[in-house]
């Protein structure tokens, strides 16, 4: 669903950067969930007031919500839960903190993975298999960082809760524990595989789907496949961010496929129908009217990328009249009799050069 960013923290759209964090300090103390513990409305509040001081605060995030709203294709999906809030509340302001009747469960951290596709797989989308490294559990101790048999014994630094809380003026903010990464128990023995760790650098798969009309710089963000909590939160996400290779015989603008067709100097003075290749090996029939000039734009409705709400673009075709190098006698007569006579509008003569180009 769209938002108004700039609705929901009640400055205006030419607001600066200092107004911004301002408003956002403002709403966040009122609904930030240690004032409101229990209040489920007051915590997604919280949630949404930093989902828009995160996009309205950094230039590049504000320019593409102004052009595109939440809901552009060059908005990247946001996905926050409460614990990323108070993250980043503490790391703008200094302050923060979870409450005391709630222990966080912190994500793993993301990891990102840029993937080039050619610019026919933008248009039609499909799959592709990729691989990358990154932090995945370790299977040999199933990510406790235990050595088989070893037993488990409450931290003595968090007395097993996997945060330490630290006093900082009105509010408690808590922090991962250190010494046992947020897990809340250590093993006697260490795993041999990890090293204690719980998670080991590995080489991972994905067969990701390519959705059509995909842009340049569109990232998608797949749940779950990023790096291991180092609590006993979820695992992070894989966010990757497409790069489109160009395609000489096509252009993109906004959601419309851009071609050129080279149309022969009688073709364009007859008008017709001419034949123009798509993305895929397709090709698609438009009509020339006669008399059709150099540069003209010939559209094809529907044949464009695909957009968001089901729409689609169209195919622009760039019209380019060719002349030719060389002509024999006849074509040579024939222009010459119609130079001499184009003047006077003689309709027979228009007649029988068309029957000669046909």
């Amino acid at each position: 669903m769209a938002r108004d960013y700039y609705a929901v923290l009640g400055v205006d759209r030419d607001a600066g950067p200092e107004q911004i964090k301002k408003a956002y300090k403002e709403a966040a103390l009122r609904y930030h969930p240690d004032r409101n513990p229990g209040d489920a409305e007051a915590e997604e509040r919280f949630k949404e007031v930093t989902e828009a001081y995160q996009v309205l605060s950094d230039p590049e995030k504000r320019s593409r919500y102004d052009t595109f709203g939440t809901e552009g294709p060059r908005m990247p999906e946001v996905n926050l839960d409460v614990d990323d809030v108070l993250d980043i509340f503490q790391s703008v302001f200094g302050i923060g903190g979870g409450g005391k009747k709630r222990r966080r469960r912190r994500r793993g951290p993301d990891v990102r993975l840029s993937v080039e596709i050619s610019f026919v797989e933008a248009y039609l989308g499909g799959r592709r298999k990729v691989s990358y490294r990154s932090n995945a559990s370790c299977g040999a101790c199933s990510g406790t960082g235990a050595a088989p048999g070893s037993d488990m014994r409450p931290c003595s630094s968090c007395g097993g809760q996997g945060e330490v809380l630290y006093n900082q003026g009105l509010l408690m903010i808590k922090r991962l524990c250190t010494r046992c990464r947020g897990r809340g128990r250590m093993a006697e023995d260490g795993c041999r595989e990890c090293g204690g760790e719980g998670a080991r650098t590995a080489e991972r798969e994905l067969d990701l789907a390519i959705m059509p009309g995909v842009i340049d710089g569109q990232e998608q963000r797949i749940p779950g496949k990023g790096e291991p909590s180092q609590g006993q939160g979820q695992c992070g996400d894989l966010v990757v961010v497409f790069r489109v290779e160009d395609d000489e015989r096509w252009e993109r603008e906004g959601i419309h496929l851009v071609s050129q067709l080279d149309v022969p100097f009688y073709k364009a003075a007859l008008g017709g129908e001419v034949e123009v290749e798509i993305p895929g090996g397709k090709f698609v029939t438009l009509k020339l009217k006669p008399g059709v000039q150099h540069g003209k734009i010939v559209r094809g409705r529907g044949w464009g990328f695909s957009g968001s709400g089901g729409l689609h673009g169209d195919l622009l075709v760039r019209i380019h009249v060719t002349i030719p190098r060389d002509l024999n006698e006849k074509q040579q007569a024939l222009l010459e009799l119609f130079a001499e006579e184009s003047a006077g509008g003689d309709a027979s003569l228009w007649e029988r050069v068309k029957d000669v180009f046909k």
